[in-house]
């Protein structure tokens, strides 16, 4: 995360807009995340860029940090 948002800050755009993977239902990564063992629910309401679905703290990150990234 820090890399893409330091690799953006370098580029100098006139603007940047960045949100948290959401691994929808029927693409490669969600299959992956599944069978992983990372999805943290399968509420399909909660399936926006905006709310994170993944058990981040599986993979060393806290939740919090992740959504505060925005």
């Amino acid at each position: 995360m820090d890399q893409t948002i330091n690799f953006s800050i370098k580029l100098d755009p006139d603007y940047s807009q960045f949100s948290i993977l959401t691994p929808f239902p029927g693409t490669p990564v969600f299959y992956e995340l599944k069978q992983k063992e990372l999805l943290d629910t399968e509420d399909w309401s909660k399936y926006t860029v905006l709310d994170s679905v993944i058990k981040y703290e599986k993979l060393g990150l806290s939740r919090q940090m992740v959504e505060r990234k925005l």
